[in-house]
Parts: structure tokens; sequence; C-alpha cells
């Protein structure tokens, strides 16, 4: 579904929500993209932003570790 009110020329407050296996990615606080992660999935490493075909740039970007949750 597409984002109400997206314009690709402004800025947008982007979240995302990793919670168990559950990954959830918000824009301007609209639900956009929500997975199940596979119980193989990585638990440790690195953050990547990528763009493709257009300019993007980012501000204010942080990381908040949340407590650990047990998986099923």
């Amino acid at each position: 579904d597409p984002i109400p009110k997206f314009s690709p020329n402004a800025y947008h407050h982007m979240k995302v929500v990793c919670n168990g296996l559950t990954l959830e990615i918000y824009v301007d606080g609209s639900l956009t993209m929500s997975r199940t992660l596979p119980r193989s999935f990585f638990r440790q490493g690195y953050v990547s932003l990528v763009s493709v075909n257009n300019d993007s740039s980012y501000k204010n970007f942080s990381i908040k570790e949340l407590p650990i949750e047990r998986l099923p």
C-alpha cells in the first residue's frame, strides 16, 4: 500500500523495529512492512541503509537496544 501523503522530495521519519523474529518498518508513523524473520536470522552485526536508484540522505540516525526477548 502507498504511504499516505508521501512526497519523494521531503524528509521522512523512518522507524525499524525488530522484536524477536518480527521485523516492522514504519514511514511517517504508518506501518509499511511487517515480516517474520527465519529463526536462523543473524542476531548481531552491522546496520546498513541502502537506497537504490535515487539520492537519499539520512540525519539523526540512532539505534536503541531493547531488552532481549526469549524466542519461542
